[in-house]
């Protein structure tokens, strides 16, 4: 029996999809770069010159007191404003010829702007506040009674809040959590509660490691205050108004 040939009689072409919203976003992304001359000589997101457009603005929203917060930090919008003016915002959309798609580009972009003020070490905007600057970035995330934001300072009081906050309650509610994980299983099989108990013991290691590398860094600093000055300095809110 003779095989059927597959093939497409002569003149009739294969036929196109149109592209996915996911294509048309990414599409929207790379116009947006280019309109505001964020291109590398490749035609691709400039990344770095991102990130120094993102640097020069947050590096000027110094904060010096808590209550400076109300007016020096700088939003989300208030970022893609500066950066990517021509890319229609929030109140634009509905007046878009694709609405769905101007929200989803222009989120894309705010996305690409957010990832950079990564307040960890590593972080591309972090890094760059160390030597002359000696300043800490701070970035917030919104609420429904604030939008995020981020600023830079050196305020002992912000940066309880603002800075290593939400790293101590990610710790708080890890070493919790195992807590009532072993008295469970203590509760259950109680011929394994010495293994249990150690095993719950050795979460104090993770933390002894880590006052180990904030000791060192204290005996390194030139300029470290005395002990007591620490906690005096948060609980003072070092001259909050």
């Amino acid at each position: 029996m003779a095989s059927k040939d597959k093939t497409p009689p002569d003149g009739d072409e294969q036929e196109e999809h149109p592209p996915t919203l996911e294509e048309r976003v990414e599409n929207g992304r790379y116009v947006a770069y280019g309109q505001h001359s964020l291109v590398t000589e490749d035609g691709e997101p400039d990344t770095e010159a991102l990130i120094q457009r993102t640097f020069d603005i947050v590096v000027k929203a110094v904060v010096e007191r808590p209550t400076e917060r109300k007016t020096k930090v700088v939003t989300r919008t208030d970022f893609m404003d500066q950066i990517f003016p021509k890319v229609p915002g929030r109140e634009a959309w509905s007046s878009e010829d694709d609405p769905e798609l101007a929200e989803k580009v222009y989120g894309k972009l705010n996305t690409d702007i957010w990832r950079l003020l990564d307040v960890s070490p590593t972080g591309p905007i972090q890094s760059m506040l160390n030597g002359e600057h000696s300043l800490l970035l701070c970035r917030v995330d919104g609420s429904r009674l604030k939008e995020a934001h981020a600023y830079v300072t050196r305020n002992r009081k912000c940066l309880d809040e603002d800075y290593s906050f939400k790293a101590r309650m990610e710790i708080e509610r890890a070493v919790n959590k195992h807590a009532a994980l072993m008295a469970q299983a203590i509760d259950r099989i109680p011929e394994h509660a010495a293994s249990f108990v150690r095993e719950h013991s050795d979460t104090s290691k993770a933390l002894s490691n880590g006052m180990t590398v904030v000791k060192a860094a204290l005996e390194m600093s030139k300029s470290a205050p005395k002990d007591d000055a620490i906690d005096d300095d948060i609980e003072s809110g070092d001259g909050e108004e």
